[in-house]
């Protein structure tokens, strides 16, 4: 899959198959993600992978789920989790750096055929305790994986307009048509 391809068709998932992802296809993954930039290439992160299932569990109990999209059940939970830390001591960017780390995992998770969603809504203290994250670690964000088990769709649409499934349950996305954010040269005269 061609790097736009993979872009345009990575969307957020929040049902998963429960198969799953291998320690090799992770590895792979985290290995090329590493490469993320980072100010002054400092690299102020770690990632933990959770993939133990009862770490697994506790974690999707702390955690919240996109409302106009459902919280999945248990039988389409994540099959595990990438755990984000940044680390405040060692950058004063350590969170834009370890948002070019995520992003990079999103993409190569799509390149793989993995479904992610990353999640910015959980219970901090609680999911510290169940990775043992010691201080100054701060936990920059969650993304659950594991294999698709829904389909969603991206389309053009108004800024504001909440996912929402149809009757077939596929969870229909809108972007912003192009024209609403991009200007050549200066604030607001369009392309």
């Amino acid at each position: 899959m061609d790097i736009y391809t993979v872009v345009k068709t990575r969307r957020s998932i929040r049902r998963f198959s429960q198969s799953p992802v291998s320690v090799e296809v992770l590895e792979k993954i985290i290995d090329a993600a590493r490469y993320a930039p980072s100010g002054g290439n400092v690299q102020p992160w770690k990632i933990i992978v959770v993939v133990d299932e009862e770490k697994v569990s506790e974690i999707f109990d702390n955690i919240f789920w996109l409302k106009a999209a459902g919280k999945p059940t248990k039988g389409e939970a994540p099959t595990g989790y990438f755990i984000i830390l940044g680390n405040p001591e060692m950058s004063k960017c350590y969170r834009e750096d370890c948002c070019a780390l995520i992003q990079n995992i999103l993409l190569l998770c799509c390149a793989e055929n993995i479904g992610t969603c990353w999640i910015g809504s959980f219970i901090r203290e609680k999911i510290c305790e169940i990775c043992s994250i010691p201080s100054p670690w701060e936990i920059v964000g969650v993304i659950a994986f594991g294999y698709p088990k829904e389909e969603v769709m991206s389309e053009e649409g108004i800024r504001g307009v909440a996912p929402s499934r149809d009757d077939r349950g596929v969870l229909h996305v809108f972007k912003r048509p192009m024209k609403e954010i991009f200007y050549i040269n200066e604030f607001g005269k369009e392309y």
